[in-house]
C-alpha cells in the first residue's frame, strides 16, 4: 500500500492501521517527518523533497491519496492492474484513465456510519494501539480566529486544537 502524506492526521492513522492489517506500507513524507512516519510503522518512507517516488513504489495494490494534484498524477503508473486508488481530494478520478489502466479509483468522503467506528478508534488511541496525532498548539475556543490566522499565516508542524472549558 502506498500512502501519500504519511505524517498527516489521516495518513499517520492509515499507516498504523495498514500495518496492523498486515500490509507492506510505503509512505511519503517531507524530510522533517521521515523518522516519525518510519516510527509509525511504514516499511519504506519516501522523502518527497529529495527522492523520486517512482524509485521506491511499483506495482502497488492500493494508493491512499491525501495530497492530490501532481502526486495523484504520478501515482497512476505505480498501481498494478486490478489495484485501486482512493482519494480524499477532488476532482474525482478520471473514469477513462481508470478503465484504461484496469484499476479501480474512487473518492473517500467518510464512513457511512461513522458512529459505529469512532468508539473503536477512540479505544485504540486510548490503549496506545494508535499514536495520537502531533499537537502543535492549543487555543481556547474564544481564540478560534487567532488560531485560524496562525494556520493561514504559517502552517504548524502538527495540529492546532481548540479547547472548551
Amino acid at each position: 500500500m502506498l500512502i501519500h502524506g504519511g505524517s498527516g492526521v489521516i495518513g499517520s492513522c492509515a499507516v498504523q492501521l495498514a500495518k496492523q492489517a498486515g500490509a507492506r506500507v510505503i509512505a511519503t513524507a517531507s524530510t522533517a517527518n521521515v523518522e516519525r512516519v518510519r516510527a509509525l510503522g511504514a516499511d519504506v518512507v519516501v522523502d518527497y523533497k529529495t527522492q523520486r517516488l517512482e524509485d521506491f513504489a511499483q506495482g502497488v495494490d492500493l494508493v491512499l491519496d491525501t495530497v492530490g494534484g501532481e502526486t495523484r498524477e504520478r501515482s497512476w503508473s505505480l498501481i498494478r492492474k486490478g489495484g485501486a486508488l482512493a482519494s480524499l481530494l477532488p476532482p474525482p478520478p478520471d473514469s477513462a484513465k481508470v478503465q484504461s489502466l484496469h484499476i479501480q479509483a474512487f473518492m473517500v468522503h467518510g464512513h457511512p456510519n461513522i458512529a459505529e467506528i469512532m468508539p473503536e478508534m477512540t479505544r485504540r488511541l486510548q490503549s496506545g494501539e494508535l499514536a495520537f496525532p502531533e499537537i502543535a498548539k492549543t487555543y481556547p475556543i474564544e481564540e478560534a480566529a487567532k488560531a485560524h490566522e496562525e494556520l493561514e499565516r504559517s502552517p504548524p508542524h502538527g495540529r492546532l486544537v481548540l479547547t472548551m472549558r
